[in-house]
């Protein structure tokens, strides 16, 4: 009984909410959120969102977005900066 419960509850919680792409003017993806897609979400001013869809999702920061397609990239790599006290 305890595996039929569990297989509902993970079919329900999956048809409320679906993985969105935060698109940037540049077509970078700077956020990765669920959402309704009918529930009042302005996304940030210059921001797109689109539907992740890969099942399960997959798309992330890092990827872009470009010709109704994503494109898997990595994030950028942070700067580093040398350690203090070695020469």
């Amino acid at each position: 009984m305890k595996k039929i419960i569990f297989v509902i509850c993970l079919l329900s919680s999956s048809a409320f909410a679906d993985s969105y792409a935060v698109v940037d003017q540049n077509g970078n993806v700077v956020n990765v959120i669920e959402w309704d897609g009918v529930s009042n979400y302005p996304p940030p001013a210059g921001d797109t969102l689109v539907k992740d869809p890969y099942i399960p999702p997959r798309v992330g920061i890092g990827w872009t977005y470009q010709n109704g397609q994503f494109v898997y990239g990595s994030p950028p790599t942070p700067p580093t900066s040398p350690i203090q006290g070695s020469q």
